[in-house]
């Protein structure tokens, strides 16, 4: 299980980076570097599914539930069980990504957010802040005008 959590650790690490990559380029808006951290986010979240899924299997053998609270029985209780800090260290990489990721997401939202004004104002409407309708869904306000006639 040690050798799992650190190879765990090395992966969320390495996400962490990504994240932090993504988050520069996008505050720069640069595409190039935004796609190669799309790409490598990918794929370094195919490698935590993978930590993730031996980790559970590694618990499952030993009769442990899958969530925290059996990772947390596993460490008190299972014989040959590493120290609970490289845990403890996983727990805080993943809440680190889980925020990066929302900041990022944020980031790109204002962008997408941006892009519909311009759009909406190239069209001729009157961009308005979205409103939302009664099962909670978002929806524009904007009315049309004419920019100009030929």
């Amino acid at each position: 299980m040690a050798l799992l959590l650190n190879g765990e650790i090395e992966t969320l690490t390495g996400l962490l980076d990504i994240l932090q990559r993504e988050y520069s380029a996008l505050k720069t808006n640069d595409l190039a570097a935004i796609e190669d951290a799309i790409t490598h986010k990918q794929q370094q979240l195919a490698q935590v599914q993978a930590c993730e899924k031996r980790r559970h299997a590694l618990l499952q053998a030993a009769g442990f539930s899958l969530d925290k609270q059996g990772m947390s029985n596993y460490l008190r209780n299972a014989a040959h069980a590493p120290s609970v800090q490289p845990w403890q260290l996983l727990l805080k990489l993943s809440s680190q990504c889980q925020k990066q990721n929302q900041i990022n997401g944020g980031l790109v939202d204002i962008s997408r957010r941006h892009a519909q004004h311009v759009v909406a104002i190239l069209r001729g409407q009157t961009p308005e802040p979205d409103l939302y309708g009664p099962a909670g869904e978002t929806r524009s306000a904007g009315t049309t005008q004419t920019l100009a006639t030929a």
